[in-house]
């Protein structure tokens, strides 16, 4: 393949995914729109799950499912929303790792009202050291990004991009999804 549509190919999915994740989530995927650590925790946590009840509803083909769906724990790993997409391999293990560990910060963030002013950088320096070493482990995993760098950035943004990429890799499923779909439904 060359370069120029390499890039053309990239440009195509990349336009398709921001159509599609704004019908979907609207402006709340601005980064600008997360004015603080705990609303930026429980919007990115809440596009994650909307995500993953959209995917798991298109590919069981069940849309009556899509409220028994959205009740489910996203982070179980037996039988939450992350069991279904990495036994579907609609995530890899590294995504449900990462979602795991921002479910362990959005439910810190939103079971105690003393949590509301909720702060990234205060929270992952107050962890104890193994439970620190374990998020960084997590986010550093699935963005493929080395630890001291990771440490440089604004822990929200490397919670958006996490989000971000599981949005690229849901919507990529989904998009394939519909393509096998439409394969073998035969022409009327």
């Amino acid at each position: 393949m060359s370069k120029i549509a390499g890039e053309s190919d990239f440009l195509h999915r990349f336009n398709a995914f921001h159509e599609w994740a704004k019908n979907n989530f609207g402006d709340n995927l601005n980064q600008a729109t997360l004015k603080d650590d705990w609303t930026a925790v429980v919007m990115l946590h809440a596009i994650i799950e909307t995500a993953l009840n959209a995917v798991l509803v298109s590919e069981l083909g069940r849309p009556e499912l899509e409220r028994i769906i959205a009740k489910l724990d996203t982070s179980n790993t037996a039988i939450g929303k992350v069991a279904f997409a990495k036994k579907l391999g609609i995530l890899p293990h590294k995504a449900c790792v990462f979602i795991q560990k921002f479910s362990e910060i959005r439910n810190f963030c939103v079971h105690d009202i003393r949590h509301f002013d909720f702060n990234f950088a205060t929270y992952l320096r107050e962890l104890e050291r193994d439970e620190s070493n374990a998020v960084f482990k997590a986010v550093c995993a699935y963005l493929d990004i080395r630890r001291d760098l990771a440490e440089k950035l604004e822990p929200k943004m490397l919670f958006w991009l996490g989000t971000m990429f599981i949005l690229m890799r849901v919507h990529g499923g989904i998009g394939e999804l519909h393509a096998v779909q439409n394969q073998s439904t035969p022409n009327q």
